[in-house]
């Protein structure tokens, strides 16, 4: 079968090995606007298989304003959380068919601003976005009109989704919950103490030990790296 000049099928010529017309190929390829009968779709999928067509997928996001592709932007995916988060998210865009596109700041808010300014020109469907600091670039991704979720925790405002996880209230618990067993002395494992979800966690661990007026014992405070290697090498001391 010939091809194009291009050398890549055309819908024209999926068409023509189908006995169909080039608008009922388009219906099929997009499920829709109209209806087709399952004979005639049936012989449009077997001439899309034959004749080896790919959907320009390009084409396809222009016509319909919807690119099926989502953009993440994390602060550093070396970090274990953050990386287990993003694979849950690529598996889930991949389980419904569309495509996320990661963008990894490395703890670089001038990075971070170039992301996402590349991910909104390639008008991506939404952002899920976890800052670099308490500054993210909220109103640059509001004024595109691109759809957001924040995945930490900010002031909320009109047109800002939030996931997050309360990392304050988490330690507090969690220390809480040591205290009321009768344990006296609770230390903690922090993150590297100058990012902010580890200021959180010290502050929650602090707030629980001031509110049963216990002291707060800087030596029982431990700094690691956000690793494996980091918590067992504090555990040893």
């Amino acid at each position: 079968m010939p091809k194009s000049l291009t050398g890549k099928v055309t819908r024209s010529e999926v068409a023509k090995a189908a006995g169909t017309s080039v608008a009922v190929v388009s219906y099929v390829i997009n499920n829709g606007p109209r209806p087709v009968a399952e004979a005639t779709r049936q012989r449009v999928l077997e001439a899309i298989k034959a004749t080896g067509y790919r959907p320009n997928a390009a084409a396809r996001a222009l016509a319909s304003g919807n690119t099926k592709t989502f953009g993440l932007v994390v602060p550093n995916i070396g970090n274990p959380f953050v990386a287990s988060m993003a694979h849950v998210l690529l598996q889930e865009s991949m389980n419904h068919g569309h495509v996320m596109l990661l963008g990894d700041a490395g703890d670089d808010r001038r990075r971070e601003l170039e992301l996402i300014q590349g991910l909104l020109n390639r008008q991506v469907d939404g952002l899920f976005y976890n800052s670099v600091d308490r500054h993210p670039y909220i109103d640059l991704i509001k004024a595109s009109g691109t759809p957001l979720v924040m995945l930490e925790r900010v002031e909320p405002q009109p047109g800002v989704n939030m996931l997050r996880v309360n990392e304050r209230q988490a330690a507090w618990q969690v220390t809480a919950h040591l205290l009321s067993h009768g344990y006296q002395q609770v230390g903690i494992i922090t993150g590297p103490v100058d990012m902010l979800n580890a200021q959180d966690r010290i502050q929650g661990w602090r707030d629980a030990m001031q509110e049963r007026g216990l002291p707060i014992d800087e030596s029982l405070m431990f700094p690691a790296s956000y690793t494996p290697q980091g918590d067992m090498k504090r555990c040893r001391r």
